[in-house]
């Protein structure tokens, strides 16, 4: 347990889930789109570099947007926060859009007292992005 007066998020004694990373493309043509990057289980300072291994390809291949899904995001440290700012950064560089999909509450509240992201890049859900990003394509098609 934590200090008195703090909530525990996991148990310090308990085994750390290791994390999973899934990355899937959506294609047009012969572009890429977009990508989804899954992250399901704890990021840390070790599991930090699981992630780096898992999506080098997407940070290194051309996309206008890529989508941090973090529903299955159960735990995350300093350093899990600073590998989601830094791949945030790179992939801004390269051109992409980055948004951030499903925190769980804990992890949406990292993130807001970190001030690590911009909240408006974090949404409640894939539908609630979904529909920014309908709005975004509207405005662009209607010339706005």
């Amino acid at each position: 347990m934590g200090p008195p007066g703090r909530v525990a998020l996991r148990d310090p004694t308990e085994d750390a889930m290791p994390l999973a990373v899934d990355v899937s493309k959506r294609t047009q043509g012969d572009s890429q789109i977009s990508s989804v990057v899954r992250l399901t289980g704890e990021l840390d300072q070790d599991t930090s570099a699981i992630a780096d291994r898992e999506t080098k390809n997407v940070f290194n291949e051309p996309c206008r947007v890529v989508v941090f899904d973090l529903a299955g995001l159960t735990f995350v440290t300093s350093a899990g926060v600073a590998w989601l700012l830094a791949s945030r950064r790179t992939l801004e560089m390269r051109g992409a859009s980055v948004y951030f999909s499903s925190p769980r509450p804990a992890i949406r509240r990292v993130l807001e007292i970190m001030k690590a992201l911009p909240m408006s890049s974090v949404f409640t859900n894939e539908a609630e992005l979904d529909a920014y990003l309908a709005e975004i394509q509207r405005k662009v098609s209607e010339g706005e």
